[in-house]
């Protein structure tokens, strides 16, 4: 059952649920991922580029059919959890201790976030902690890592092709 109170049909009953609009907030929270990604493409921040866009994809799908657990939201899950890791790990990697704070405060919000919204059912606290707290705050730090970082996977490979 999705927040909104629909069935899905791995449930054994007929969906009820409708599309989330285009221009709900749980879909538009995720601009900022957006200029992340093209921020980390003009740093040439491949693994960035290609693990922010991954996320993105699976977390509109997800929301755009508000919420139904599956396959899309298992992935979802998934990839969104490997990119924390992944900002955890830049985290542990800051250049300065002023970085590794900042760094460490979205680390904070994301986590009390994601904590507060899966302890508490309440889909009134999910429609507007969730989109803070997962999307806007880690679009947010995505674009900090990217100014502020140096790749971990794509160290020098792409980088020294594309300069070829």
């Amino acid at each position: 059952m999705c927040s909104a109170g629909c069935t899905s049909a791995a449930s054994g009953a007929a969906s009820t649920h409708h599309a989330r609009s285009w221009i709900d907030f749980q879909i538009t929270s995720h601009f900022l991922f957006v200029l992340a990604i093209m921020l980390s493409v003009c740093r040439e921040f491949y693994e960035v580029s290609f693990m922010t866009s991954t996320v993105l994809f699976f977390s509109v799908w997800y929301h755009k059919n508000r919420e139904v657990f599956g396959v899309v939201s298992l992935v979802d899950s998934v990839c969104a959890k490997a990119f924390y890791i992944y900002a955890l790990v830049q985290t542990s990697r800051s250049p300065s201790a002023p970085v590794f704070f900042l760094n460490a405060a979205f680390a904070i919000v994301t986590s009390a976030c994601f904590i507060a919204t899966h302890l508490d059912g309440d889909p009134r606290l999910y429609a507007w902690v969730h989109p803070f707290g997962l999307h806007v705050c880690p679009g947010i730090w995505t674009s900090f890592v990217v100014m502020t970082h140096e790749p971990i996977i794509f160290t020098t490979g792409l980088r020294t092709m594309a300069a070829a």
